[in-house]
């Protein structure tokens, strides 16, 4: 079973917030809800990231830079 944690959280915009999990060592997950997707019945995207964690952390930041509304933990 992984360990599953929580790395950061914020708002990409009005409405859309954003969650990253980590999974293990260089496994990150990108969890966004609320997006207007085209099917309504989907509100949430969950996007796998394999990287180091300053590179998720940078990516997550640029995701947020509209509304700078991004805790770190």
């Amino acid at each position: 079973m992984k360990n599953l944690s929580l790395v950061a959280d914020g708002w990409v915009s009005k409405g859309v917030k954003l969650v990253l999990w980590k999974h293990a060592d260089y496994e990150y997950e990108i969890e966004v809800t609320g997006w207007n997707l085209t099917d309504p019945s989907k509100t949430k995207v969950s996007i796998p990231y394999h990287s180091s964690y300053e590179e998720v952390i940078a990516h997550v930041k640029e995701m947020c830079s509209e509304t700078n509304a991004l805790i770190v933990y």
